[in-house]
Formats: structure tokens, sequence, C-alpha cells
């Protein structure tokens, strides 16, 4: 009888220190966001910053950290060991996709291959169903089309977030490029 109460005594003191982890776990990333957030605002007068992770487009190996600051007039990204800066007038396009949508690009257009093939070439890699995929197409010094692509890890408040970024771009554009093909 004794076994079972000392048995019992342990798991509970067992649980609550699980609990506590949890809690102190939770407490150090709401610390870290804010970080992050105070970061951004001081540094680059960033609307949003947040961390998150890199795909490709950057000299950077795959799915690297970072923190991204999306200002009214640039992007900042950051990595342990370099910091980006894109300004927006080279900002072409930005968009949110999904792993579907991403798929059916690929699978349906050869200029959504070369664009979003890196991205397809991640999915092919992972084991969760859905993703959500920021893109940013810029224009490079030599006036090149290139993109970089972010993973999201499906965090509902950096979408949203992100989200409102991208269609206040789309809804700022005024001068349009003309494009002979």
């Amino acid at each position: 009888m004794w076994f079972f109460i000392i048995v019992f005594i342990i798991s509970i003191a067992l649980f609550v220190k699980s609990i506590d982890n949890i809690v102190l776990r939770n407490r150090e990333e709401k610390a870290e966001k804010e970080d992050i957030i105070q970061k951004g605002v001081d540094n680059y007068q960033a609307i949003f910053s947040t961390k998150i992770y890199h795909i490709c487009g950057l000299p950077l190996t795959e799915n690297s950290k970072c923190i991204i600051n999306l200002c009214e007039d640039k992007i900042v990204i950051e990595s342990s060991s370099n910091i980006f800066k894109l300004q927006g007038n080279r900002i072409v396009d930005m968009n949110i996709k999904d792993s579907k949508e991403v798929q059916n690009s690929i699978s349906s257009a050869v200029g959504g291959y070369l664009l979003l093939g890196p991205i397809g070439a991640f999915l092919n890699g992972t084991t969760t169903e859905f993703h959500r995929f920021f893109i940013i197409i810029y224009k490079n010094k030599d006036n090149k089309e290139e993109c970089i692509s972010f993973d999201m890890k499906d965090d509902l408040k950096i979408y949203k977030n992100i989200y409102d970024y991208v269609e206040k771009f789309k809804n700022s554009i005024t001068n349009k490029e003309e494009v002979d093909l």
C-alpha cells in the first residue's frame, strides 16, 4: 500500500515539474518575441519583426533561423552572421503561398518551377502536410529577378502580420513597370 502512495506522490511531483517547465518555456518564448519586436523597432523602425526560417534565396543554409524586420521602405533580414537589407523599390512582388499552391505551381508551370522549385524540394523533405511560405521577388543589383523564400512554420500570428504587410505593399504599387516579352 505504501508503495502505491509513494508512486502516486512521485507521479504528482513529476507532473507538477513538467507543467512548471512548460510555463517557464512559454515565458521565455514570449520574452524572446518581445525582444525581437523591440530590437526591430529600435534598429530599423520595423512595422513587424519575427523569427522566421530561410529556405532559399540568400547565402544561408536551408531552414536557418532568421529575424525578419518588415519596414515601410525596406525589409531587413538578420541571420546569425549577416544582415541583408532589401530596399522597397527593388521589390517586384511578395506573396504567401501554402504547400498545395506551391505544389500546383511546380506541376503546372515551368515558371512556377523556376521560382518555387527550391520550396518544392523543401516540401519533399518534410513530413508536415501544410506549410505557409513567404515569398519575395526582387530585382538584384544587375536588375535580374530573384526570389527569397521563408517557411513561416504555420504560426498564425506571423501569417496575419506578414499577410497585412503584403497587402499593404500590393495596394501601394502605383507605377507598374512595362515589360516587353
